[in-house]
Order: structure tokens, then sequence, then C-alpha cells
């Protein structure tokens, strides 16, 4: 048995170069080096004059800190969580406007990622896929701009991304492995609130950010390096469901936004947007099988919302415009019965939804063209039926719905001036097809 910072004699370090038989199983943790490559596109005063304003260049190298935890089933199969954190591009990158005069500045500050991790070893090599979130804190900067009302001003704000990507994984020792990382992060539009010399909120920006980073890491690990787990025997008796579990999903959203302008007017809606379309996910949990075969748990799932801006027009107030249910998060209780290998569940809990609407060519009264972000809490309830094909692989098909609160959404037009305000109802059906991996 290794341990982390122990010592080993030279017969050990030599059945260890001779060794293929390497275990994965085990946590981690270290530092990486990290080369970002990639572009933002900046929109002033935010998304609807295109093309963007200015391309910014966001290249740059930036360090971090890594940790995570991994197990290696008898097939080779590894799977894991990995976290990381890297300072980002440190240099400002300066651009020139093209549609408002000026140049600006963005700087990518801190980036974390939370990862899930699917692999194969192949002895002392790891070869794996990976697909999790980034949130990336991003900081903007406009000088010298002639676009109303802005002399210098800057913004702070965090965007939540789907990062996807690989790793190839080589242990030099039992306890210490280097790896080479690939990730991309999928572009999402953040709206920046542009505040002034003063502190007077004095306009609106979109940054949109395209990136790839490649990572060189150094880690070190604490486990059994030469010993593989003993061989998971198939079960033909009773099953517990009693543990933690971590997966993947894919989602298709039914759903329907009625949008009142401006709020609590009351009536008819002025628009009601199609919110239908496919998309995927990440989920988490823990639950405990009692013995009369009554399960319990509870449940939290990140969901990438419908990607697609589904248009809408208006009844009351002449226009058109844009509906977008970006990301869905919920955490659920979960109550259900087990056959064997099948588990039954009823699901209760709350969801909240980031949502973003956009008015265009709208003759309401000072609304020329209007932005909006805001967040909505909703209930959620559904059922789902499981199946564990072995058992640390679960695979099941979940319905939910979430009635969400009507949600004042603050309106501004491209000078940042607030003209109004829309209300935002949102009714979402989810199917969810799951697959889980089980601990």
């Amino acid at each position: 048995m290794w341990l982390l910072f122990g010592h080993a004699s030279a017969s050990e370090l030599a059945r260890y170069e001779d060794d293929e038989s390497v275990s994965w199983t085990g946590a981690y943790f270290g530092a990486h080096g990290a080369f970002f490559t990639g572009e933002g596109e900046l929109y002033v005063p935010f998304v609807g004059a295109a093309p963007p304003d200015a391309i910014v260049d966001v290249t740059g190298f930036g360090g971090g800190l890594h940790a995570g935890g991994r197990y290696q089933f008898p097939s080779n199969i590894v799977v894991g969580l990995d976290y990381a954190i890297t300072r980002g591009v440190s240099n400002s990158t300066p651009c020139t406007l093209r549609l408002a005069s000026g140049t600006c500045e963005v700087e990518l500050d801190w980036e974390q990622t939370v990862t899930a991790r699917l692999g194969y070893a192949w002895g002392r090599f790891l070869v794996s896929g990976l697909l999790g979130l980034s949130i990336a804190e991003t900081n903007m900067r406009l000088k010298n701009s002639q676009t109303p009302g802005i002399a210098s001003a800057e913004s702070d704000a965090t965007r939540i991304a789907e990062t996807y990507g690989a790793m190839v994984e080589y242990a030099m020792r039992p306890w210490l492995t280097f790896g080479l990382e690939w990730s991309r992060r999928d572009p999402t539009v953040k709206m920046h609130h542009v505040i002034d010399t003063n502190g007077v909120h004095v306009g609106a920006a979109d940054l949109n950010i395209i990136g790839d980073v490649v990572r060189v890491r150094s880690s070190i690990q604490c486990c059994s390096a030469s010993e593989l787990e003993p061989a998971v025997q198939e079960y033909d008796g009773p099953f517990s469901w009693t543990g933690g579990y971590f997966g993947f999903h894919g989602a298709y959203f039914m759903g329907n936004g009625d949008l009142f302008i401006p709020a609590n007017h009351g009536g008819s809606p002025d628009a009601s947007a199609d919110l239908t379309g496919a998309n995927r996910g990440l989920h988490a949990g823990a639950r405990y099988q009692f013995h009369r075969n009554i399960v319990a748990g509870l449940e939290y799932q990140v969901t990438r919302g419908v990607s697609n801006r589904a248009p809408c027009t208006l009844s009351m107030a002449t226009g058109n415009c844009e509906v977008d249910q970006d990301w869905e998060q919920s955490v659920t209780a979960r109550l259900g019965y087990a056959r064997g290998r099948i588990l039954v569940s009823g699901i209760v809990g709350a969801s909240i939804s980031e949502t973003v609407v956009r008015l265009k060519q709208s003759q309401t009264p000072g609304i020329t063209f209007a932005n909006s972000t805001g967040a909505t809490i909703g209930v959620t309830y559904g059922a789902m039926v499981e199946y564990a094909m072995r058992p640390w692989l679960t695979f099941g098909l979940e319905w939910d719905r979430s009635d969400y609160d009507i949600e004042a959404h603050n309106l501004f037009d491209p000078n940042g001036i607030n003209v109004g305000t829309a209300d935002l109802g949102i009714t979402s059906d989810v199917l969810r097809v799951k697959s889980s991996l089980t601990f």
C-alpha cells in the first residue's frame, strides 16, 4: 500500500516500474498552468446591434489549483468529479469600438469549473472526457466612449457556461500524476450594467466570451497504486439503493412564457412565448433505502435551458419580443418504492430559472429597444422511474413540471435608462433521460 508522502524501498519502486496494473481510485489535489485562447464579443449598448461593437482578443496565461476524486472499476472504466479554480487572463486587452466610438478593455479575472469525468485506463495512462460548468468573473471598462453619458465606465459580472473537453494523464509514481487537458466554453451572453466614475448607472453592454483553455496539470494522489478493487459481482437478489450518485441527463423542455407589458396591467398577456427545445445538464444526490423498500433522497440538478430564442408578437403593445430561459437549477426531495433493480419515485421541490427578456421595435412609450435579465423561483413536482443496470450504473426517465412565480423585469433602453417594467410568468414541463453513477 502506497501512502501519501510515504516512503518506498528500491524494490517497491522497481515493482511499480514493471507493473502496468495501476489503480486510479482515490482523492487527489494539485496545481496547473493554463493557456486561454478566445475572443469576447462586446455589444454597446447590448445585443441587437450587429455586428458586435468590438471583438476582444482574450488570450494569455494563467494558473490555479484543482482537487477531486475518482473510482476505477474492474473493467478499467474510471469515473470522477473535479473542481478547479484558475486565475484568468491578467492583462487587459484594448479594443476599438466600431459602432460606439471609443475604446474598451475586457478582463477574465477568475474561472471556476466543476466537471464530471468518464475515462478508460491503460495501466499508467488514463484518457477521460469531461463535462460540467464554468463560472467566470469578468470585468469590462469603457474609456473615452461617445455613447451618451459614458465618459469612463466599468462593470463586473459573473457568467455561467457549459464546458466540455478531454484529458490525457500519466502516473509517474503511485502518488504523482501529470496530465494535459483541453476544454471549451460554450458562448453565453451576459449583460453588464455600466457604472460611471460617479457611481451612476449610465448604460448597459452585453459580453459574449468564446474560448478554449489548455491546462498542464500536476496532481498528488492518495490511494493504492497497485491493487485493483475486487471484481464487482453480478447481483441476483435484493439490491440496495442507498448511497450517493452523480450523472448526466438530456432534457426536453415544453414550456410557455406569458409576458405582460407594462407589469401588473391585468387582462390577457401581451405576448406568449413558446419555450420548447432540447438541452442537457448535470445532477447529483443521495438516497437511503429503508427495510420496507421505501427510498428517500435529495437531489440537485442544473440544466441548460432552451437555447433558441423564441420570437413572439405583442398584442397590446405593438412590437415583438424574445424570451430566453438560460439556466434552470432545482433542489428536490424524492420518496419512492424499490422492487429490486427498479425504483419508482415522486418528486417535489423548488427551481430557479435565469431568464432574459428583449423588446425590439416596440411602440410602448419610451421603449425603442429594451433588455432585461432576471431570475425567478418556482415550485417543481413530478415522478421518475429508474433501473439499475449495474450496482454502480443506473438509467432513468423523469418528468417534472415547474410553475414559476411572475417575475417583474426592469427594462433598460440603449442609454441605460429604466423605461418600464414587464412581468414574465413561465410554466414548463421537462422530460429528462438520466444516467447516474452510484457510490
